[in-house]
């Protein structure tokens, strides 16, 4: 039984089967610097099919993470694309980023 594609950068790119996760997601209308975070977060881990269904359903709750974003700023955790990065690795626990941000300060 053939294991399943792990989604590398190699196997990210276009293939016979049809154009990359990265290039997928800019299609739907995702930020570049978005999907390089989530991609980073789950790169290696899905198969090319999941890794698309499982960055998308991350993309959209990134959106709707915004709020969180700003009360970070607001907080003086100025780097928002820090923050970002910190906010998908724990999945949009306020406090784990805080936790995160503080022990790297």
């Amino acid at each position: 039984m053939k294991a399943p594609e792990e989604a590398t950068p190699a196997n990210d790119k276009e293939t016979a089967a049809g154009p990359s996760v990265t290039e997928e997601l800019l299609l739907m209308g995702f930020d570049p610097k978005a999907i390089e975070l989530v991609l980073q977060k789950h790169r290696g881990i899905y198969p090319h099919t999941n890794l698309l269904e499982t960055a998308t359903r991350d993309l959209v709750t990134l959106s709707e993470w915004d709020t969180m974003l700003s009360d970070l700023e607001e907080m003086g955790f100025a780097d928002r694309d820090l923050n970002a990065q910190l906010i998908v690795k724990n999945n949009g626990s306020v406090k784990l980023t805080v936790k995160d941000l503080v022990a790297d300060a």
